[in-house]
């Protein structure tokens, strides 16, 4: 997975918001992941991953906090689920 497809960008300023490294993608889990932006108040376009994973902030941006929603499951473990991440600023982000 290169650096473009693991970084998650705001879709309106642009700002690198988080970084997604997979763990195991052998498992068989789908997270579709939202990253809210803490420079200009947008957010970015949903990315999906599959497999277990890493989420790690970036130069500019830190993580807040994570919200997890509309799990879905087999059995106990965990099949689909949307992750939403808020991040906050670190550093101005200048395009």
């Amino acid at each position: 997975m290169s650096e473009q497809d693991s970084m998650i960008y705001c879709s309106n300023c642009k700002a690198p918001l988080c970084e997604v490294w997979p763990r195991d993608e052998s498992k068989k889990i789908e997270t579709r992941i939202k990253a809210l932006c803490c420079h200009c108040g947008d957010s970015s376009f949903v990315k999906t991953f599959n497999g277990t994973i890493f989420v790690g902030a970036t130069e500019y941006s830190g993580m807040d906090s994570m919200e997890t929603t509309e799990t879905e499951y087999s059995g106990r473990e965990i099949t689909k689920q949307n992750l939403n991440i808020h991040t906050i600023k670190v550093k101005d982000y200048v395009k």
